[in-house]
């Protein structure tokens, strides 16, 4: 359930960070302010899973290109690789999924690559 302190925090960071008209339409721009104003906690199924929609929007509307280039490139390449260590027999590759570590060293190596160079553009 949302609460009217984390709708309010989200709405307020939207705007912060300059997504709020860009990234919702008015319909959900009325929802999602409503739902501030007049709820302590939502209770409907539907207002929440319509909640959920609009707050995902938020969140990837916010994304720094550079955090979009770590979802983009560095996990891909992170399951290369893991797939690549599988056919050859390491016991840890299915470890390797969860370490964000790992993906952001992969992410940095192609990040630095001259322009002509790198592997995702």
């Amino acid at each position: 359930m949302f609460t009217k302190g984390f709708l309010s925090s989200v709405r307020r960071e939207a705007l912060r960070r300059k997504v709020w008209y860009s990234a919702l339409d008015s319909v959900e721009r009325g929802i999602l302010s409503i739902a501030v104003k007049i709820t302590e906690t939502v209770k409907s199924t539907l207002l929440n899973s319509l909640l959920v929609m609009i707050v995902e929007k938020l969140r990837n509307a916010s994304k720094s290109e550079f955090i979009k280039h770590i979802e983009r490139f560095g996990v891909e390449r992170m399951r290369v690789i893991q797939a690549q260590a599988i056919v050859f027999g390491y016991k840890g590759a299915e470890q390797l999924g969860i370490d964000l570590g790992f993906i952001k060293y992969l992410m940095f190596l192609d990040y630095n690559q001259p322009i002509g160079w790198r592997i995702y553009q």
